[in-house]
């Protein structure tokens, strides 16, 4: 009937005002969001208590982005076959972002929060003679981040996106019901003070390691680890085998973590045609959580995905159809968790 069908609309407009202050470069902006939605509304508090429903909301916001001209040196009697590496350059970006909110209703509160961090690369020259190039051998990008208004110690493992640290009014990439966004959860972006660290090493131009950590401040607490292994078998296929860990959590029906083994596989048929095979099992509960296997067929600058996905953990399967133009990611109908595959095999 008429009534499992609601109106949405939302805009965000953004100003910014780039400046550059000696080695630094900084951009203070505002931006603005309205949305409008006559279903259920926003009906979700902060703290994720209901209240009722408000059709109109709009959130405004104010802040500053900070980076700093990489520091950097260079070791030039570092040489290894066997590591494939000659010379080496550490180099090490600071960065900060600042943001605060103020809105005309609760239920479309955001928290303020406060980002800083440090990206640092070890590079490398590999390559014969005059096709020698630079690459990143190793990459370690580590991060602190505040919030006010914190959430309770069950918030998952959250992290920051710098140029999205507001919970959005619809997330189209939620694949959940109801969606993860502002009208009905505050399950997005960063709801606790937390330690970031994301890895990778390459080790030579065809496989990487790969890891990532976040910390709980408040708690103390790893909440995830993550490790794997990517490797590409020029020119067709690609695999990453890794595990995951999610501290466990008392969530009123028992005690429940998660140790999972993922594998996936991206196989590229011809030109036009591509599979992606992935599955995760999850040791804790014994089961394999989720396999999905998806084709992707490649036009001159369009792409399709059809996936096939079964999550036994939530016994459901599901049917996807997905749509994207080659270089413009938010046109994108469907899921989007595809989007740069499709073509000859690569990272």
């Amino acid at each position: 009937g008429s009534d499992d069908f609601f109106s949405f609309a939302t805009t965000r407009n953004e100003v910014d005002m780039p400046m550059t202050v000696g080695k630094a470069k900084i951009v203070p902006f505002v931006a603005g969001t309205v949305a409008y939605e006559d279903g259920l509304g926003f009906y979700r508090e902060l703290d994720c208590s209901m209240a009722e429903g408000q059709e109109n909301a709009w959130f405004g916001e104010t802040g500053i982005r900070a980076s700093i001209q990489p520091y950097w040196k260079v070791y030039p009697n570092v040489k290894s076959e066997l590591w494939d590496l000659n010379q080496m350059r550490h180099l090490i970006t600071p960065y900060l972002t600042a943001v605060a909110y103020t809105q005309n209703e609760s239920l479309i509160e955001q928290r303020n929060t406060l980002n800083v961090g440090i990206s640092q690369r070890l590079q490398t020259k590999r390559g014969l003679d005059e096709k020698q190039r630079s690459v990143d051998w190793m990459r370690l990008d580590m991060d602190l981040t505040w919030v006010n208004n914190p959430g309770d110690d069950s918030a998952g493992p959250d992290r920051f996106i710098w140029n999205k640290p507001f919970i959005p009014t619809i997330n189209t990439v939620s694949r959940v019901i109801p969606q993860q966004d502002r009208r009905g959860t505050d399950l997005f972006g960063p709801r606790r003070n937390y330690f970031g660290a994301d890895y990778s090493w390459l080790l030579s131009d065809t496989t990487a390691v790969l890891s990532d950590m976040n910390f709980d401040m408040q708690s103390g607490v790893v909440q995830q680890f993550n490790v794997g292994f990517s490797h590409l078998r020029w020119p067709n296929l690609q695999y990453y085998i890794g595990s995951r860990y999610l501290r466990r959590l008392d969530n009123g029906y028992g005690e429940y973590g998660s140790n999972a083994f993922t594998f996936a596989v991206t196989y590229v048929l011809d030109p036009r045609y591509t599979v992606v095979y992935s599955q995760q099992i999850d040791f804790d509960f014994g089961e394999i959580v989720r396999s999905d296997i998806t084709l992707i067929r490649q036009y001159h600058r369009l792409y399709w995905g059809l996936t096939f996905s079964a999550d036994e953990s939530l016994d459901k399967q599901s049917i996807i159809f997905s749509l994207w133009p080659q270089g413009v990611p938010g046109l994108a109908i469907g899921e989007s968790r595809y989007i740069g595959l499709g073509g000859s095999a690569g990272y």
